[in-house]
């Protein structure tokens, strides 16, 4: 069976990141989708096969990605996951579960507590 991992972005650790970890070890040659990931705050991530939307271009330390949030479902949907993944498995509190999937795939979301900041 062929897998795919989705996380919202890499930019801090936290619980949602430790769940991501977790599944990548299970499926340790599935790529994992992202808005972005952050190497400088959140770190690199050695093995992995990262795959980040347009939004990795933008500025994105200190907190940025707040900002970047009208952006989310348009960049979930320029995620393309191929057609011959069997299943997705995402790590999702917002929009990283709006990625692009053939409607083969089926998808699992883990979903973590509601997105913190837009209550904030």
């Amino acid at each position: 069976m062929k897998v795919a991992l989705a996380h919202e972005y890499f930019s801090a650790r936290g619980g949602a990141e430790a769940v991501v970890e977790v599944l990548h070890r299970m499926w340790p040659d599935a790529p994992v989708y992202t808005f972005f990931h952050d190497r400088r705050r959140y770190g690199e991530l050695p093995g992995w096969r990262i795959v980040t939307s347009a939004l990795q271009s933008f500025p994105i330390g200190g907190g940025a990605h707040r900002l970047l949030l009208p952006l989310y479902p348009r960049a979930a949907r320029g995620l393309r996951v191929p057609a011959d993944v069997d299943l997705a498995v995402v790590s999702t509190s917002a929009f990283i579960k709006g990625i692009a999937l053939a409607d083969s795939t089926v998808e699992v979301a883990y979903c973590h507590s509601p997105t913190r900041y837009l209550w904030d």
